[in-house]
């Protein structure tokens, strides 16, 4: 059977290719934007991945956070460090006015409140500082030490960019310490802390004291100084540990509004200070039967040890420049003229164990005039008592009677008292500084303190204020 097809419409293989490539094409044309903004960006990140320009760029925005932290700390630490320098200020002026406050003897409220007083005046600021301690010292060189005072500060401190970081309350603390040292000179010290008085006048007394003041270490409430209703004390300060009787209108200071009381005592200079270690032999003049060598007449005395101690009666005696050492005796003057230029005498007991040493007594009517060494381990010393030696009860030296005494240097009696009456001058040679447990006027006496010659250690008193920490 034969079929015969027509009406049909053959194509041939290229035709049919063609038409294909035609649609592929059209297809590519549509899709060329998006594979050139494909490849743009392709080549972008290549390019800005190979720009080292770009890579300081990246590394710069991943530090910057970094960047301004550290800034911003270090502004923070400049403002801390501010408020650190400021905190001390005010520390250390609230320390030195409560030092002041204690050398003054302000009990511990009295010197807080003119601590708090100070600082409030220097920018204390009460919204973020606060005190954490005044006192005495609670650490350091100075612990424990009620001559002494601490303050301690504290300071919230201001955080801005550091909070960011770190969640904290940062504060900082400053602390001082400061004490009181003398800024005046005194010519009257009495060391005894239980005397009632430390220093007296009495009887009528006048007694001038130039260029010096007059201190009591006792701290007896009302009886560390007395002062007679009728007496005239004229001195540049009275300073005591304790209180001062009534003669207030009896004493005229040249140099403090009024006279200081419940003020700190005041050290004594010459509290390192010892007799000779050796008394060598006694003079061959002196008696060893228990009796004292005894003059009444003109003679010359040489420094060396007098057992026994001495005695003038009568005449006028010289002594040499020397130390003049009276063991287990008195010095003794009841008549006659004394004199001696570059003299120490020294009062002591070589007994074992020892006994009282004797006393210095200028009673009679003649003229002393003696001056102390200007050099040497007793330079300005004229007269020294033996601390090692107790005296008995109520033992004392006396310059009393008429005399006349012109005496330049230190009399120093640690354990033993001393007593000047009746016409005592000590002014004509400029130096005199009295140094005793307790001391007393009952006459008319001049006092200088003019001892820059005789190398003297001075009493200082005073409430002069020192930084230590």
């Amino acid at each position: 059977m034969v079929f015969e097809m027509t009406n049909v419409k053959t194509q041939t293989p290229g035709k049919i290719e063609l038409l294909s490539d035609k649609r592929n094409l059209l297809s590519v044309k549509r899709n060329l934007p998006s594979v050139k903004r494909n490849l743009g960006a392709k080549t972008l990140v290549k390019r800005f991945v190979c720009n080292d320009r770009a890579s300081i760029a990246v590394m710069f925005a991943l530090m910057l956070p970094v960047i301004l932290g550290v800034v911003g700390l270090g502004v923070e630490a400049g403002m801390w460090f501010k408020d650190r320098r400021e905190l001390q200020t005010i520390a250390d002026a609230a320390v030195i006015s409560a030092a002041i406050e204690n050398s003054y003897g302000a009990s511990n409220a009295e010197y807080t409140s003119a601590a708090t007083v100070e600082a409030n005046l220097n920018g204390f600021n009460a919204a973020t500082d606060s005190f954490t301690s005044v006192g005495t010292p609670l650490t350091g060189a100075y612990l424990g030490n009620s001559d002494y005072i601490e303050v301690v500060l504290n300071r919230n401190l201001t955080t801005i960019i550091s909070q960011v970081f770190y969640s904290f309350d940062p504060t900082t603390t400053a602390r001082a310490v400061a004490t009181t040292t003398g800024d005046k000179e005194a010519c009257v010290l009495a060391l005894s802390t239980t005397a009632r008085p430390g220093v007296k006048m009495s009887s009528n007394s006048t007694v001038n004291m130039t260029d010096c003041g007059v201190v009591s270490n006792s701290t007896q409430s009302a009886y560390s100084v007395q002062v007679c209703n009728n007496c005239n004390l004229t001195t540049d300060c009275v300073w005591a540990a304790g209180g001062i009787d009534d003669g207030l209108s009896s004493i005229t200071s040249t140099d403090c509004s009024q006279p200081i009381s419940n003020a700190n005592p005041v050290l004594d200079p010459y509290a390192s200070l010892d007799v000779p270690a050796s008394f060598g032999i006694c003079d061959s003049a002196t008696s060893m039967s228990g009796s004292p060598y005894t003059i009444s007449s003109d003679t010359t005395l040489n420094p060396g040890r007098y057992c026994q101690g001495l005695r003038i009666t009568n005449g006028t005696v010289t002594l040499n420049a020397g130390t003049y050492i009276m063991d287990s005796g008195d010095f003794n003057m009841t008549g006659g003229n004394l004199s001696g230029t570059g003299v120490t005498i020294i009062m002591s007991s070589s007994t074992s164990p020892a006994n009282n040493t004797g006393e210095m007594k200028i009673t009679g009517n003649g003229t002393v005039t003696l001056t102390a060494p200007t050099s040497g381990t007793y330079s300005g010393i004229l007269f020294y008592q033996d601390r090692n030696v107790s005296g008995a009860p109520n033992a004392r030296h006396l310059f009393t009677g008429g005399s006349t005494a012109e005496l330049s240097g230190v009399l120093y009696a640690p354990s033993y008292n001393i007593d000047f009456a009746g016409g005592n001058e000590t002014s004509g040679n400029g130096c005199m500084m009295i140094i005793a447990q307790e001391v007393s006027f009952t006459g008319d006496t001049d006092i200088t303190n003019d001892c820059t010659a005789y190398g003297v250690n001075t009493i200082f008193y005073g409430a002069s204020p020192r930084l230590v920490e």
